[in-house]
């Protein structure tokens, strides 16, 4: 295919037997371009990382070459690896050479990756990219709707893939609906700015001015108490004809490994320790049970301190009220949600709703 500035270049897929084509490619990124593929400074691949990222089998991993014709060089690579045999999701990245970048070589390997993707049973990608990587979200959010969660200075990109074969022209509107989405500050972002203030004490929680059809905002857990808290809150925004914001606070631990040298990056790359899909997956849980209510809801998953969160969901969005449980029934709940109760009603500045569990 040509590419935008009139260089040409060669798709295909890579084979497990050319590792040398993504060293290749390695050497040739700069610091900055290793950084924001791999989170973390990289002098070099490891043999272990080698062998996985070489481990092809077009099913439930694929990765797409750019080839340099003239030269034979790879100048790109964009792959998925699906999270479960069994999963219509599959994790996506694409790193393009710096001297080959602003020409729509990545766009052009994520459109064919997208369309190996669906051949091969794959409905959605996920991606991790820094927030201020606004041309791989663009490039990214144009595959299809894209769901964006952000956490500290990254993004989590939830993509449905489109139609294969879709039109470049819809494509490049989706990528810039997909960056402008970031130039606007979204809420996720400013929720989680106000939960960074919060944490810090910069802020205190500042008087609301709500009304009856203000926004309300629950908590949960997955126990069985904030079960309830979440019925008695969607029952109450649908009686109001309001929306209900559900938020799940989580705790992801592998930044603290890292920090105290638990585990080095090598060994994090092969556990499961992002606690951020079962938090997505809770929530998702949660919103599924009020199906049978007719309200907008706005599902929410914040990495941090429980109290914090909603306290700053609830400022953001300019909550009427905050509903949590009286307490949980797991061992982690037990500990949490009575002091996460105890905070709300001291610090929030709308109403608390503090509901007890059916007997």
């Amino acid at each position: 295919m040509e590419l935008r500035g009139g260089r040409r270049v060669i798709l295909r897929p890579m084979q497990p037997d050319e590792p040398e084509r993504l060293l290749e490619a390695f050497e040739r990124l700069s610091a900055d371009s290793r950084y924001r593929r791999f989170f973390r400074p990289m002098a070099k691949i490891s043999e272990r990382e080698l062998a996985y990222l070489s481990a092809i089998d077009h099913h439930d991993h694929e990765a797409i070459l750019a080839l340099d014709p003239q030269r034979d060089e790879t100048v790109g690579v964009a792959r998925f690896v699906r999270t479960d045999p069994a999963s219509a999701s599959a994790e996506a990245a694409v790193a393009v050479v710096d001297d080959w970048q602003g020409e729509g070589l990545g766009k052009a390997l994520l459109e064919r990756l997208s369309e190996r993707a669906r051949e091969e049973g794959v409905e959605r990608f996920t991606a991790l990219v820094q927030a201020d990587n606004r041309r791989a979200i663009g490039m990214l959010g144009g595959l299809g709707p894209t769901t964006t969660t952000h956490s500290d200075e990254l993004v989590e990109l939830d993509i449905e893939l489109g139609d294969v074969g879709v039109s470049s022209g819809l494509a490049a509107a989706l990528a810039a609906a997909a960056a402008s989405r970031l130039g606007t500050r979204p809420l996720a972002q400013r929720i989680l700015g106000k939960a960074r203030e919060l944490y810090l004490g910069r802020t205190k929680p500042v008087a609301s001015g709500y009304t009856l059809d203000s926004p309300i905002v629950v908590g949960t857990d997955g126990s069985a108490g904030a079960g309830s808290a979440v019925r008695r809150a969607a029952e109450l925004a649908a009686a109001l004809g309001t929306t209900l914001h559900v938020v799940h606070a989580y705790r992801d631990w592998t930044e603290r490994l890292l920090r105290t040298a638990r585990l080095d990056p090598e060994q994090i790359a092969g556990q499961q320790l992002d606690a951020r899909p079962k938090a997505r997956a809770l929530v998702a849980d949660a919103s599924a049970a009020l199906a049978d209510l007719a309200i907008e809801l706005e599902p929410h998953t914040v990495r941090g301190d429980p109290a914090d969160a909603l306290l700053s969901v609830a400022e953001v969005v300019g909550a009427q009220l905050v509903v949590v449980g009286s307490k949980g029934t797991r061992a982690a709940s037990r500990s949490d949600l009575g002091s996460v109760a105890a905070k709300l009603a001291a610090a929030a500045s709308c109403n608390v709703l503090i509901v007890r569990r059916s007997p």
